[in-house]
């Protein structure tokens, strides 16, 4: 998580990467970087590390690293593109995170339940990773040619040229045009493009104050997020008699798989239902501080071992609702932040707003997941 903060650090400031090199260079270099290392990691599944414990986890630690600051650079240079097309776009973006949540959750039940074998489930697990790196390769490359983003990535470089429909406004940012002179001046423009990004830099303070409450609200959420998951909620078991449901797959299906599927819907109905709405900021940052709450009562459910607080919700129902909860109000929440926050300042600005909104989910993660430590040692 440190990592990530300091990899999205230098995506915008004061290196300016995102600006001095090429979106096109970011995304595929970063997605073939992780394929590159996760088939790396498959490989080593099958390999005896018996003898060189030690070496094997320091190669493992190296692997996490790269594997995530490729992620961090893919993600960042996404939410860059996407923030500026209309805020359905940001959405469709979080809801498909959620999916890949409930993707993760469900493979690894099947693996615990069609494999008794952890290495052939660790083999499975890491190559299906690799398979659907491959697929956003195949993805990214058709979307470089598709004609809507590259509409898109004409306006973001030139708000005010050549697009008379379109303003600097919230309600023109949600529409769809299609500029008559679009393929005539395409390819200059995309040739251009890094020159064209060297140019000019952005007013980085103007745009943090201009998104504050979104940066402080996503911050927040994916701190009691990471604070609560997967240390504390992971750690809860069963009240139930001992079973294999209990035992084997009450955490997976009640906490990982509840969870990842309450995400995905609040993020999907998101892009419906918007209450908060854009100019309610204090009830959405309101709601975001309630979401403290979710650490004392997970802390005060079934969560072992525990040596200091008592158990007071004894039954698996508080824990599957409070999950519920849980899981809706972070991906709601945090997917109205993603969409809000580049309305609040001018088309050309969008593309450092959604890197800036990642980097405040990536502190938000880091703290959370520092903080998730002495929340664990308190119960």
């Amino acid at each position: 998580m440190i990592k990530n903060v300091i990899i999205t650090i230098i995506l915008f400031e004061p290196f300016h990467i995102t600006y001095r090199t090429n979106e096109k260079i970011r995304i595929l270099g970063s997605l073939i970087c992780q394929i590159i290392f996760f088939i790396i990691t498959v490989a080593l599944v099958k390999v005896d590390t018996t003898k060189w414990q030690q070496a094997f986890f320091i190669v493992t630690m190296i692997l996490i690293v790269a594997l995530n600051s490729g992620s961090a650079v893919f993600q960042s240079s996404i939410f860059a593109i996407v923030s500026g097309m209309p805020s359905k776009y940001v959405q469709a973006i979080m809801a498909g995170q959620g999916i890949s949540g409930i993707f993760a959750s469900v493979a690894m039940i099947f693996a615990i339940g069609f494999s008794k074998n952890p290495t052939s489930s660790a083999f499975a697990y890491f190559l299906i990773a690799t398979g659907v790196l491959v697929v956003t390769l195949l993805c990214y490359a058709s979307l470089s040619k598709n004609v809507f983003y590259l509409h898109h990535y004409k306006l973001n470089k030139n708000p005010n040229k050549g697009h008379g429909h379109l303003l600097n406004n919230n309600e023109a940012r949600d529409q769809v045009f299609v500029d008559e002179n679009f393929d005539n001046d395409l390819e200059p423009l995309l040739s251009n493009a890094e020159t064209t990004q060297t140019e000019t830099f952005p007013p980085l303070w103007y745009i943090f104050k201009k998104t504050f409450p979104h940066c402080l609200s996503l911050t927040l959420i994916f701190f009691v997020t990471l604070a609560c998951f997967p240390s504390i909620t992971a750690s809860t078991q069963s009240m139930s008699q001992k079973s294999t449901w209990s035992t084997l797959y009450f955490s997976p299906v009640c906490c990982f798989l509840l969870y990842n599927a309450t995400d995905w819907i609040g993020r999907t109905t998101a892009g419906y239902w918007h209450y908060p709405s854009e100019k309610q900021t204090s009830l959405l940052v309101f709601l975001v501080i309630l979401r403290v709450a979710f650490m004392p009562l997970f802390a005060l459910c079934n969560v072992q071992p525990r040596t200091r607080l008592p158990v007071i919700f004894n039954n698996d129902a508080y824990f599957i609702v409070f999950m519920a909860i849980f899981g809706l109000s972070n991906g709601h929440l945090s997917t109205l932040s993603m969409q809000y926050g580049p309305r609040l300042v001018e088309k050309e600005h969008t593309g450092i707003v959604g890197t800036l909104l990642v980097f405040a989910i990536c502190v938000g993660l880091t703290a959370g997941a520092g903080f998730s430590f002495a929340l664990r040692l308190a119960i």
